[in-house]
């Protein structure tokens, strides 16, 4: 389970692969035995409670806790928690390493042994990680779209709730489509401005991974060679878990 601010990204492993995923809103409310159920819908949970686990990436705290005590209650596991101070295949680099969310250590880890990735986590909050060689050297972190959205419906009083979706026209011709254009040509132009400036600073070529919630709708209209992995932190999740038990 990959527990993010939006939404909870519940990936099924078997013999090391993921053969299911799917995503529910992060929302604490919902976190009793009712998600047990929704999740045996999608696949065999005696399978995680007789011989699995539940393996956790969490940036909310509450959901955490209450994941814990579920998994404890309901499938008679402990579950892996990933947290800063466990064995990782790639070193933190920054001021503070404790700070770092589990989210961006399991992406981090997928770039292993590679020349300067820079990973674009397109949730809740955009962030931007860039690594070399099994570090960490550094992050920028962004509002996502959905809290731009927000914003805007929070602070202004005629601005309507919209659907994100890509417009016709940069230029929108009524408000729905202004809106539309600044929550995605913008949060494109955003990543390519910020792209151009690493590398700039970097003086070089940067491989670019993209990923999370909205990475499949700003993939479409980002003119940057990129890849697109919507599993990424997931598998680092999966890979982080091996590591620790030994699977």
């Amino acid at each position: 389970m990959d527990v993010g601010n939006t939404s909870i990204h519940i990936g099924h492993v078997i013999n090391n692969k993921i053969i299911n995923n799917f995503k529910i809103k992060s929302e604490e409310k919902i976190i009793d035995k009712n998600l047990l159920v929704m999740i045996n819908e999608k696949f065999n949970l005696n399978l995680i409670k007789n011989k699995g686990n539940l393996v956790i990436s969490s940036v909310v705290p509450t959901i955490t806790d209450s994941l814990i005590n579920l998994s404890i209650k309901y499938l008679n596991k402990n579950p892996f928690v990933v947290n800063p101070t466990i064995k990782k295949s790639i070193e933190i680099k920054t001021d503070n390493p404790d700070e770092v969310g589990s989210d961006i250590i399991c992406a981090s880890v997928m770039s292993k042994n590679t020349d300067d990735v820079l990973i674009i986590d397109l949730g809740t909050a955009i962030k931007y990680i860039y690594t070399k060689h099994n570090i960490l050297y550094g992050v920028i972190i962004a509002p996502g779209i959905k809290m731009s959205m927000k914003s805007l419906n929070n602070n202004t009083a005629l601005l309507p709730k919209i659907e994100i979706s890509i417009p016709s026209n940069v230029l929108g011709k009524n408000t729905i489509e202004c809106i539309q254009s600044g929550l995605t040509y913008g949060i494109a132009s955003q990543l390519e401005g910020l792209i151009s400036r690493i590398e700039n600073q970097l003086n070089k070529r940067l491989k670019v991974i993209l990923t999370g919630g909205d990475s499949k709708l700003i993939s479409k209209i980002l003119n940057h060679e990129h890849i697109l992995d919507q599993e990424l932190v997931l598998k680092g999740l999966l890979e982080i878990y091996n590591m620790n038990e030994g699977k």
